[in-house]
């Protein structure tokens, strides 16, 4: 099943590789608001950031740990 918050950066940006997870409510539609992204190299780190992210980690906290930055 296709997760909607994970989509290409390309889409966002032409001059960009990798993914973004949007975390902008799913009730909010039709707005675009890049504070609300996370960039990843890989698809795979986003599905791990959603599940850490779903599971009470901060978004900072996810992020450090599926990046290791």
């Amino acid at each position: 099943m296709k997760d909607n918050r994970i989509f290409k950066a390309c889409e966002v940006d032409c001059n960009k590789d990798g993914w973004f997870v949007d975390l902008l409510p799913e009730n909010i539609i039709n707005i675009v608001n890049s504070d609300c992204y996370w960039y990843f190299k890989t698809k795979k780190e986003c599905k791990e950031f959603i599940r850490l992210f779903e599971n009470g980690y901060s978004g900072e906290s996810a992020y450090h740990i599926v990046t290791k930055e």
